[in-house]
């Protein structure tokens, strides 16, 4: 399991948005070339992505379920079909702006 801990420069709710913008992923995440939406509904969105991770470019189908703390990636199909990634965006203990946490 990796864990890994940010701070971001802007309040919980603008970074909880972004993220849900899921079809704006390739946009700003440099690993993904391009993405396209399955399904998708307030709660969850199944995504099909082209990558280039470690090296190698992969197609991955993304099951992304959100709740009030932030969403899970869950990989359904793809090289790695039993990769899960936990996100979680919270106010930190002191100062301002967002702590993003993501666990692999």
């Amino acid at each position: 399991m990796i864990r890994k801990y940010a701070r971001v420069d802007a309040q919980p709710h603008t970074v909880k948005a972004i993220f849900r913008d899921v079809k704006n992923w390739p946009s700003w995440m440099p690993t993904i070339e391009s993405l396209r939406v399955l399904e998708q509904s307030d709660d969850r969105t199944l995504v099909v992505t082209r990558e280039r991770l470690m090296g190698r470019v992969t197609t991955r189908q993304l099951d992304i379920s959100f709740d009030n703390h932030g969403h899970t990636e869950r990989q359904v199909s793809g090289r790695l079909k039993r990769w899960q990634t936990v996100w979680r965006f919270a106010e930190p203990p002191t100062g301002s702006g967002t702590e993003v946490s993501t666990q692999i």
